[in-house]
């Protein structure tokens, strides 16, 4: 007789088959949102590219946003770094929020009662720098 062949062994790094089922259905409530017609061309084509390479952040808070799961938070948050991206690409747009962001800092400085000329300073050596 053939000896029974061994379980299969499991890789102490593999995914759980829940988490891989929570993971299909991500892309499942993904699919069907991006067949919609209610969302921009953009927006759909960052769903088919999360598809095939997941984009990273450090926090996902879907839950903190009512969002219906995780990968939805994920493609939204890509398509607001793209449009920020893009935004900075034309120097004028990009040097109205330099200045706003400066002006805006120093009069909340200002309302509490310090001196902002410091501040403008260094965020001005900042923006040289980036």
């Amino acid at each position: 007789p053939i000896p029974p062949s061994p379980p299969p062994r499991v890789r102490s790094d593999s995914i759980s088959s829940g988490a891989m089922s929570d993971f299909y259905e991500a892309f499942d409530i993904l699919e069907e949102d991006a067949e919609s017609d209610n969302f921009p061309p953009f927006y759909r084509d960052q769903i088919f590219l999360h598809k095939v390479k997941e984009f990273a952040c450090r926090t996902n808070r879907f839950e903190q946003f009512k969002l219906g799961s995780p990968s939805e938070y994920l493609v939204k948050v890509q398509c607001i770094r793209l449009a920020f991206d893009r935004l900075m690409r034309c120097p004028e747009k990009r040097s109205w929020m330099v200045n706003m962001g400066r002006s805006n800092t120093s009069k909340l400085l200002s309302v509490a009662g310090t001196d902002s000329s410091a501040f403008c300073s260094a965020y001005d050596d900042m923006m040289e720098y980036v």
